[in-house]
């Protein structure tokens, strides 16, 4: 009987459970008035008392909100934001959220300052002010650091650092203890091993990626342990921001600029940060052959032609070291490079990486999906600086008179 009424009461993924026959008919008399009066462009102003809220009741709160959301209006937005904008309630928030990018998704512009905010954070004891945070960029491999600086109180160190992988989780993570006056050697120490585009992050963040790595599928290895064993200290003193709560922290884009963000985000492949984005250089000489061999074919072919060969090499490429399957997990690396862009005050990037993440997050791609411009352009960079080092190295084994064959990659952190 218990298990029964357990799932007779469980609310459903989209937010609410269903109401009951007497609710549902007060529900749709009153979305029935809102709508005869939204048609007629009376009272406008007094759109918010035609719909009772009920602040003690989420089921009727989030099921009032989803019908709101067909109700193509420009009114709406702004309706939804009047009742639910305050609300301190994640459900809530959540269900408005979703309800804003429906309508926005039928092309009504949704103006900023409606989209629900996050509640400030309440004041944590003293000692949690103890706790910073600091994360560097992703790397091609889904790879970064965390570095939590803390009171010995906190973990039993005054640092930890891992490194994280989104794909095979805790690479490393280690306690230091390390005084005040020998933390910026530590920090030094970092910078001359390459280690040093960090940027402050909440420690919430943070610990989202560490639990993020630690859910991950993964043997039970020397780094898993060591955060095992601190987990419970450092879930104490945070509330870690699952991937979800990320992608809200970042500004809602607007539908007219998707085309034209997704259309810049190419620039990106050209900066220094995703330069480990691209596909390892000692895999990349077929292509660049097969590429030399429809540029240098003894057929004449018209220039039309020759182009759609060489688009045609590259999306093959593309699909291979990009497959439709992986794009996901690159959204993801990109959103998260959004939110590091912004940190860093490059907004514009963040944009770009924002646009080109949701992109490959909402979607669907198959193998006949037009190439995404991001990993074209990530492609062709490669290729250029493919190309250039074989040129280098074949002058120079011309110097020496040998042929050099590199055995390791080219390109490394």
């Amino acid at each position: 009987m218990d298990k029964t009424r357990k799932k007779e009461k469980k609310i459903p993924a989209a937010g609410f459970a269903p109401l009951s026959p007497a609710d549902e008919q007060v529900l749709q008399e009153q979305l029935a008035t809102l709508r005869q009066v939204l048609a007629s462009d009376e009272n406008p102003d007094g759109l918010a008392a035609l719909v009772t809220p009920r602040p003690t009741d989420p089921s009727w709160d989030c099921r009032l909100i989803a019908e709101l959301s067909k109700i193509s209006h420009p009114a709406i937005p702004a309706l939804l934001a009047q009742i639910f904008g305050a609300s301190p309630d994640k459900v809530r928030r959540k269900a408005v959220k979703r309800a804003l990018y429906a309508l926005q998704s039928r092309g009504m512009a949704i103006p900023a300052e409606l989209w629900p905010r996050e509640p400030a954070s309440q004041v944590r004891p003293p000692e949690d002010e103890a706790i910073k945070a600091f994360v560097t960029p992703v790397h091609g491999n889904g790879e970064r650091f965390v570095v939590l600086e803390t009171k010995r109180s906190v973990l039993g160190g005054t640092l930890m650092i891992a490194r994280l992988s989104d794909v095979s989780g805790l690479v490393e993570c280690n306690v230091y203890d390390i005084g005040r006056k020998d933390r910026e050697n530590f920090w030094e120490a970092m910078r001359r091993e390459g280690i040093e585009a960090w940027v402050s992050v909440s420690p919430d963040y943070a610990v989202g990626l560490l639990e993020e790595s630690y859910a991950l599928p993964q043997e039970k290895t020397e780094a898993f342990l060591t955060y095992q064993v601190i987990r419970e200290r450092v879930l104490h003193f945070s509330q870690p921001r699952s991937f979800s709560e990320v992608r809200s922290m970042l500004p809602p884009l607007g539908v007219a600029q998707r085309p034209s963000l997704l259309e810049k985000c190419a620039d990106l492949a050209g900066e220094d940060l995703f330069l480990s984005w691209m596909p390892p250089l000692k895999d990349l000489p077929p292509w660049l052959a097969k590429l030399e061999e429809v540029e240098n074919s003894p057929l004449v072919l018209p220039e039309v032609v020759k182009n759609e060969r060489l688009e045609k090499v590259i999306s093959e490429a593309t699909a291979t070291f990009f497959p439709p399957e992986s794009r996901p997990l690159w959204g993801r690396r990109l959103l998260h490079m959004a939110y590091y862009l912004d940190l860093k005050g490059q907004g514009d990037k963040a944009r770009l990486a924002q646009a080109a993440g949701e992109d490959l997050l909402d979607r669907p791609f198959t193998n006949l999906t037009v190439e995404h411009p991001f990993f074209k352009e990530l492609l062709w960079q490669a290729f250029i600086l493919t190309g250039q080092l074989m040129d280098d190295m074949h002058e120079a084994s011309q110097r020496r008179g040998q042929l050099i064959i590199p055995s390791e990659p080219l390109l490394i952190r």
